[in-house]
């Protein structure tokens, strides 16, 4: 396990060197992806993304990012599921708050 850690943000472990962590900032916030990186195959279509969006600041916002009209789901192209249907699951999508700051989380299976 590795230490991955923002002082900031986010203070978590991760198997490395079966993940890779990479993370990024701009005007819009902070994120970390954890990439696979099995037997040194890094496979960048699968990933657990994190992101501290800065226009975000309380959970309703967080969901409305993703549920919304034009949130995250939908310009994706990706629709919502129930776990009890039999339709191939791809991803999921969580959300949290740390230190007072509300994120996102998605895991996209490949």
């Amino acid at each position: 396990m590795r230490l991955y850690q923002d002082k900031n943000l986010l203070t978590t472990y991760f198997p490395y060197p079966d993940f890779i962590a990479k993370s990024g900032s701009s005007g819009e916030g902070q994120s970390v992806r954890f990439i696979p990186n099995f037997g040194g195959n890094k496979n960048e279509n699968a990933y657990v993304h994190i992101a501290f969006l800065n226009y975000l600041i309380n959970p309703e916002q967080v969901r409305k990012s993703i549920n919304g009209e034009k949130g995250l789901i939908a310009s994706n192209k990706c629709h919502v599921v129930s776990r009890t249907t039999r339709e191939n699951i791809v991803g999921e999508i969580y959300l949290g708050e740390q230190k007072g700051k509300v994120f996102y989380v998605i895991r996209i299976v490949d």
